[in-house]
């Protein structure tokens, strides 16, 4: 009686633990979902990158949550191009940069939101003026995400779009830029075209 009174008090334990794993986790897991679904409507033109911002530092773990602050730090960027005067364009760009660095160096490649938060770092800053001298940066956390073990399993958009950019950023006239640009349109054309054609 004493064994089974005592095994059933473990498994209540164990009950407990994961009741109290699971709901940090669904917690985290709706406000990253939420955060890109707010980042996913900038990016359709039907809401404004600081509307955006302001809603995503109101979720659960903003400060912290690497994957929440890369897209604070993408968002923050996307703000420069509302602002009328260059200084202030500027100092948006310089601090979405240094959100998106500190998000990529608060994870580690086994973490949850690794590829999400490389991503994220790599495209915003291929993206900003290249008088920024971001382009080393985007290459290497796209060539982070490239050579993870996951990537393979990531969605054809997004291989294409890390194959297109890197591709941009070698330079399409090279042997080696002509070879990436050639493999993301072999994975998914149009947001290969989007990229390479983007100027």
């Amino acid at each position: 009686m004493q064994l089974i009174h005592l095994l059933t008090r473990l498994s209540a334990l164990v009950v407990l633990a994961l009741v109290m794993l699971v709901g940090p986790l669904q917690a985290e897991t709706e406000a990253r979902n939420r955060a890109v679904e707010l980042f996913d409507q900038v990016r359709a033109d039907t809401l404004e990158p600081k509307d955006a911002m302001d809603l995503v530092k109101d979720l659960p773990g903003a400060a912290n949550d690497p994957v929440l602050v890369a897209i604070q730090g993408s968002l923050m960027s996307m703000q420069a191009k509302e602002a009328w005067f260059p200084f202030r364009r500027l100092q948006l760009v310089n601090e979405g940069i240094e959100l998106l660095d500190d998000a990529a160096a608060s994870i580690s490649p086994e973490q949850d939101g690794y590829l999400q938060v490389y991503m994220t770092a790599a495209v915003t800053n291929a993206s900003v003026p290249g008088f920024l001298g971001r382009s080393d940066f985007a290459e290497r956390f796209f060539l982070s995400v490239a050579q993870h073990p996951r990537f393979p399993r990531m969605a054809p958009s997004d291989r294409a779009t890390v194959f297109a950019w890197r591709a941009v950023l070698t330079g399409l006239t090279t042997s080696e830029g002509a070879s990436l640009a050639k493999e993301a349109l072999f994975i998914d054309p149009t947001t290969a075209n989007a990229i390479l054609n983007r100027n």
